[in-house]
């Protein structure tokens, strides 16, 4: 809990700028334009074989080129949820017109979080080093899997000299990134904070747990339709990759550079019922 006379005290903390990578768009505008029109991402898997899974459809990105928004050599070594990332931190960053100096870098702090993390990398790492031996593993191999690889990548691309962090919470692991680095921002710890989740995790392992655990949708004949949590006739949810990022800042520092204002973020909050891993305490 946070005192009052230290609640009083926060500063104000804006949103400035956004990017998104997701099944519908590869930019914040396109997934946008999609969601009004009604379109869903979700389709048969299209990069490895499902005939033995549990389900064929899933989320999955489309046409997506990380050359486009990182050069092509640190693209290689990163993980394609880092890659989203990226992609997303690049259009947040460029609608915010953050443009970070020696003189206020270690003031930029980022934050991404990933509930599943470098998962298709650790799995193809496991397949190379089975069938060519540990010699073709790439001495990238250790940062590419690492659940804080977006933030380091990020965090060197953009010049950001502050906090550089992950954060993993399951489903929720956006929102708590959104909301600890609103704290950054209110208590002093950083002026800006790039942040944002992303993941892959559509892949043949947490295809084959989640839906042995019968928690996907297995409406293959309909897989646009398949998406529904709060339809009665739901089935399950389906497994998606993407990538969301935000630009926060104090909001006297974005008034001062005359940056545009989008929100406000007011308040945070996080709890467990530390009862289990899906089911809420019934009381």
């Amino acid at each position: 809990m946070v005192s009052e006379n230290i609640r009083r005290s926060r500063r104000r903390v804006v949103v400035t700028g956004f990017g998104a990578v997701t099944p519908v768009g590869l930019t914040f505008d396109a997934t946008w334009e999609a969601f009004l029109a009604g379109r869903s991402g979700v389709a048969e898997i299209s990069t490895f074989d499902t005939s033995d899974l549990p389900t064929s459809i899933a989320g999955q990105v489309k046409d997506f080129d990380p050359t486009v928004h990182m050069p092509r050599t640190i693209a290689r070594r990163m993980d394609s949820y880092a890659q989203y990332a990226m992609a997303a931190a690049v259009q947040a960053q460029q609608m915010a017109k953050l443009e970070i100096d020696e003189d206020d870098a270690d003031r930029v702090g980022v934050l991404i979080g990933s509930g599943y993390g470098a998962v298709n990398s650790i799995d193809g790492f496991s397949v190379t080093i089975r069938q060519k031996g540990p010699r073709a593993i790439s001495p990238y191999a250790p940062i590419t899997g690492a659940i804080d690889s977006a933030a380091g990548e990020i965090s060197m691309a953009l010049g950001a000299q502050g906090p550089s962090r992950a954060i993993s919470s399951a489903c929720a692991t956006g929102t708590d990134a959104l909301g600890e680095a609103a704290r950054w921002i209110q208590f002093g710890v950083a002026d800006a904070v790039v942040v944002g989740g992303a993941d892959n995790c559509v892949t043949r392992v947490d295809l084959a747990g989640s839906g042995n655990a019968r928690a996907l949708s297995r409406r293959v004949d309909a897989p646009q339709e398949a998406s529904r949590p709060f339809d009665e006739d739901r089935d399950g949810f389906v497994m998606s990759a993407g990538a969301g990022v935000l630009v926060l800042e104090e909001a006297e520092r974005a008034q001062e550079r005359g940056a545009t204002i989008l929100a406000e973020v007011l308040g945070y909050g996080c709890s467990s019922d530390a009862y289990h891993w899906t089911a809420p305490q019934p009381e």
